[in-house]
């Protein structure tokens, strides 16, 4: 006779229950413990699910004792060639809400897989938008601070270009901009590199370099406000800290934006000395072009001379300005520039003799 092993449930066991095994013999089923046997009558028994994860088949009376559990679900077989038409019709029900309970638990696994690969994909897209906007704008100073000694050296190792007419200029410039820009997070500074080479660019913080190669070839101040105020946007939609973000693994971005930030923190000061190299992928240059555009406006200064600049740029072989190696100018961004609003009120120029300073260079 097949047996199973199983456990009962009754008060006349000395600690309600034990294990035992399980047989059936015509309407009974049979529990043989080792203290006593004890019988259940398969006409008044039902069927039902139970135990860790619904892995335990319940057998119970319908006078409450005894219940008897086993997971051996091969005895519904037997159950079911008993031939008693109400076990019959429990067997069938039962077995309908075990497949039911199966597919419940299929689909909520492969519904879990696709939030969890959903979630992960949109964290690996939107991570570091996330994770920047929970660090501190203290951090972004920092980095600046640690980078924009080391850039300088290595853009222009003969030093500070410090003639008080072109740092003047360039400071007037910058102090244009920035009084614009409402709430301001940072406070901008900027530097004059003594170099041919014609670039410039915003550290993270505020820090701001201008070489005298690039001053040499703007034909007016609004056009090196225009190269500025796009540097500025960078620094002010915090594209530095972002870019070095997006290279660490997402472990590391979700401690960071669940609070553990001073692993990231750390990685980004290491990483900081290479920002003036970064090259900025194409959405955040579409987004800079744009805010610095409006904040042209917003200064007061026409938005024209940053196409103008932009233009030239296009122009030029790319060996020949630095610009290009960190921020190409292609035709596509132009034409977007061009389809932003331009307000109708009235610009005010610089007010800067443009002619003395590049006078004052030579």
């Amino acid at each position: 006779m097949v047996q199973w092993e199983g456990i009962v449930f009754h008060s006349a066991l000395s600690e309600g229950r034990s294990g035992c095994k399980l047989k059936i013999d015509g309407v009974r089923l049979i529990a043989t413990a080792p203290e006593r046997e004890i019988e259940l009558d398969l006409r008044q028994a039902r069927l039902s699910l139970g135990g860790t994860a619904n892995t335990l088949l319940y057998i119970r009376s319908l006078q409450d004792e005894p219940v008897l559990t086993v997971r051996d679900h091969s005895i519904l077989k037997a159950l079911q060639e008993t031939g008693i038409p109400d076990m019959q019709m429990e067997v069938g029900t039962f077995k309908k809400t075990v497949w039911a309970y199966r597919a419940w638990l299929l689909w909520s696994v492969f519904a879990c897989i696709v939030l969890l690969v959903g979630a992960f994909g949109f964290f690996s897209v939107y991570g570091a938008d996330l994770v920047v906007s929970v660090l501190p704008y203290s951090l972004d100073q920092k980095m600046g601070e640690a980078a924009v000694d080391s850039a300088m050296l290595r853009i222009a190792p003969q030093g500070q270009y410090r003639h008080p007419e072109v740092v003047a200029a360039v400071e007037k410039i910058v102090a244009r901009l920035t009084q614009a820009i409402k709430p301001r997070h940072f406070d901008y500074s900027v530097r004059v590199a003594a170099t041919d080479v014609t670039n410039a660019f915003a550290l993270p913080g505020g820090k701001i370099v201008v070489t005298t190669g690039l001053i040499r070839i703007v034909e007016t101040p609004e056009q090196l406000a225009g190269i500025l105020a796009h540097e500025i946007a960078h620094v002010r939609r915090r594209h530095g800290l972002k870019s070095i973000v997006q290279s660490v693994g997402t472990s590391l971005l979700l401690r960071a934006f669940f609070g553990d930030t001073s692993e990231l923190g750390e990685f980004v000061i290491a990483q900081a000395r290479n920002l003036e190299k970064l090259r900025y992928s194409r959405s955040m240059e579409s987004e800079a072009d744009r805010d610095g555009f409006a904040l042209m406006q917003k200064a007061g200064l026409n938005p024209e001379a940053m196409l103008q600049f932009f233009n030239r740029l296009q122009s030029q072989q790319q060996s020949s300005i630095e610009l290009f190696s960190t921020h190409p100018v292609t035709s596509r961004r132009i034409e977007a520039l061009r389809k932003l609003p331009i307000s109708q009120t009235a610009f005010s120029p610089l007010g800067i003799d443009w002619n003395q300073v590049k006078i004052a260079l030579k």
